[in-house]
This record gives structure tokens, C-alpha cells and sequence, in this order.
């Protein structure tokens, strides 16, 4: 993923919903290269659209808990920043891990809080089917 951490392409992610302008989490939609070949190999294995984007968070910079918006679940790479954990919250409980790739259902409410470094990460979302049908379909998480 060599151009994850160009900085050219990237903008501030904003809220599709309220239109909020984050100041420390940026987006970088991926059309083309490396990154799209490998979101093109798990959309074949997938059966449906997966979309590719580079996402950078700032350290120190919390990004608390929330669902995803239309993205049912996701194939994450954590690029940099893997010590930094994910939390997820569900039923009043929270359990925080850490990982390098990881299929996550982003319906469950979840929060990257204060990375203690740039927290690179590269996202392959997935609208059309929900964690349950994409895991029975990748074998290998």
C-alpha cells in the first residue's frame, strides 16, 4: 500500500448525514492501483461491490463510538498503528482489541480512541451483505 501514506488525495472526512467537517480524520477514495486490485480480488470472493478508501487519524484524536453509515461490515488493514485498539460496545459491555486485518461488523457500535501515532488504515467496505453472509464466505477470518 505505498501510496496510503502520500498525503496527496487525501480530505477531511465529512459526516454524509449532518455534514460535519472532521479536522482530524481524513479520506482518500481509491479508484485505481494497488489498492483497488486487492479490493477488486475480495469482491470475487465476496459476490458483491467493495469499496476501497485509505483513512489517516490523527494521534490523540478520538473518533468515538458510532455505526457506520450504509457500510454493513468491512475488511479492514491497519496500515500503522495497530497497537491502537478498536472498542466495541454492544449491550452495555465494551471489549477493546487490537488487530492488523480483520472482517468487522460495522453495525456494531465501535470507537478508535486517542492513537498514539498516525493510525493509517485501509478499508474495503461492503453495502450489499451484512457480516454473517460475508464471513461464511471468507474462510480465513
Amino acid at each position: 500500500m505505498e501510496h496510503a501514506k502520500e498525503e496527496d488525495g487525501y480530505e477531511n472526512f465529512i459526516d454524509p448525514k449532518g455534514g460535519k467537517v472532521f479536522d482530524n480524520w481524513f479520506i482518500k477514495r481509491v479508484d485505481s492501483g494497488y489498492g483497488k486490485e486487492i479490493s477488486n480480488i475480495f469482491q470475487d470472493i465476496v459476490e458483491c461491490e467493495v469499496r476501497p478508501r485509505f483513512y489517516i487519524q490523527n494521534p490523540g484524536w478520538s473518533l468515538g463510538f458510532h455505526q457506520d453509515r450504509g457500510t454493513q461490515c468491512a475488511i479492514n488493514i491497519v496500515l500503522q498503528g495497530e497497537e491502537d485498539k478498536i472498542t466495541f460496545r454492544e449491550h452495555g459491555l465494551e471489549e477493546s482489541i487490537s488487530y492488523k486485518i480483520a472482517l468487522l461488523n460495522v453495525q456494531n457500535e465501535h470507537a478508535v480512541f486517542s492513537p498514539t501515532k498516525r493510525r493509517y488504515l485501509f478499508k474495503m467496505s461492503i453495502f450489499e451483505k451484512s457480516f454473517d453472509e460475508v464471513r461464511k464466505n471468507i474462510h480465513f477470518f
